[in-house]
């Protein structure tokens, strides 16, 4: 079912196929779903990481499995590289490798892949609000073999995780459903992962509301409930940081980020170009669904993508600091729309996918485990 709260419609063929497969074999699914992911975690368990985000990443959380919990509010850099706090991002991100390496497994790059995965089911679930099922399913294969896809699997950064938080929100604030305890959570995620660039998830999500055409009162509540709790969140974070690292973290977080800012002002000529920057970039890491994106066809889909993902570009815009990674969760919206289009001018393909509907989970494992078998080879 499609569309605002209340409205009922009847069940297409593939939606009747999909419940009565997910009816019969779910336990199946579920298991090889767990192989997979146990592939995937094997795969990577002796790559070595090359990205040097990654690389301090992936050290700096080994390093904070062996000491106390109480102490994971306060990570620091590996000795050969700093012997100083990491104070440049919330630790929070970092809590789910740790755990994971307690376990035995190569924790940063494990919860990577759990981030991508979370983050691919969110998308399907949001792209099957605005569109249907078969949307749904091309718009995760899009991401999936998208630049800024596959370039995500075997890497150990925040953009995945940020990715989750965004796409979370934005299906709380899209779907026919309200889910305001979701929407709470997902942006609280988000602060956690990014800190100040998490808190963008505000205006994108208000700016998906606004393209939304069922408009809920109750999502805005939410965000600013949302919002005042991340402010309660930030002043319990830095209460804990102080009793443990007798230091103030937003005093050193605060300061870098606004030093990182100056470093980067080199004046109005580049300010100017920023916007090409970004829009160059989204062109290339959301290919082909950015180029699929722009077409005149005025659907919800394309209002969301557009109004989410064009009001976090505008934003990154405003900064004197660029970078690629910052635009990433707008990547996954893009392929959204893109897919639309591309049903839209292959009839075919949608009649492919009704027939196959029950192959098109396994399909997504084996392009993931392909996919991380030649990264783990190649790159």
């Amino acid at each position: 079912m499609h569309g605002p709260p209340g409205m009922q419609s009847p069940l297409t063929s593939f939606e009747l196929r999909r419940l009565d497969f997910a009816g019969a074999r779910v336990p199946l699914l579920c298991g090889t779903w767990a192989a997979c992911f146990l592939v995937l975690s094997a795969l990577v368990q002796d790559h070595p990481l090359r990205d040097p985000d990654s690389i301090h990443y992936e050290q700096i959380a080994r390093a904070l499995s062996t000491r106390p919990l109480v102490e994971w509010i306060a990570p620091r850099w590996e000795p050969s590289y700093s012997d100083k706090l990491f104070v440049e991002h919330l630790a929070c991100f970092f809590w789910p490798a740790a755990a994971l390496d307690n376990l035995g497994l190569r924790g940063a790059l494990v919860a990577n892949f759990l981030w991508v995965l979370f983050s691919l089911f969110l998308l399907h679930r949001m792209a099957r609000s605005l569109t249907g099922e078969p949307e749904a399913w091309v718009a995760v294969f899009l991401y999936a073999l998208s630049p800024a896809g596959l370039q995500s699997l075997v890497r150990a950064n925040h953009e995945p995780a940020l990715t989750v938080a965004y796409l979370g929100a934005l299906g709380c604030i899209v779907g026919a459903r309200r889910r305001p305890v979701s929407l709470l959570l997902f942006a609280l995620l988000a602060l956690a992962v990014k800190g100040g660039l998490g808190l963008a998830i505000f205006p994108v999500c208000t700016a998906a509301w606004l393209a939304t055409p069922w408009r809920r009162r109750g999502d805005l509540a939410a965000l600013a409930t949302s919002a005042g709790l991340a402010a309660l969140l930030a002043l319990a974070y830095e209460r804990w940081f102080q009793s443990v690292a007798h230091e103030s973290f937003l005093a050193h977080y605060l300061s870098n980020q606004w030093r990182g800012v100056v470093l980067a002002e080199t004046g109005p000529l580049s300010a100017l170009a920023t916007p090409g920057y970004y829009i160059g970039n989204a062109l290339w890491f959301a290919f082909p669904g950015a180029l699929l994106l722009l077409q005149p066809r005025a659907t919800n889909a394309r209002r969301v993508a557009l109004g989410a993902g064009g009001t976090l570009l505008v934003l990154l815009s405003l900064m004197a600091r660029r970078a690629v990674r910052y635009l990433f969760p707008a990547y996954s919206l893009f392929q959204l729309a893109g897919a639309e289009t591309l049903l839209a001018r292959f009839p075919s393909l949608r009649v492919l996918l009704v027939r196959r509907a029950a192959a098109l989970p396994y399909a997504l494992m084996a392009l993931l485990l392909v996919a991380t078998a030649l990264r783990t080879l190649r790159f």
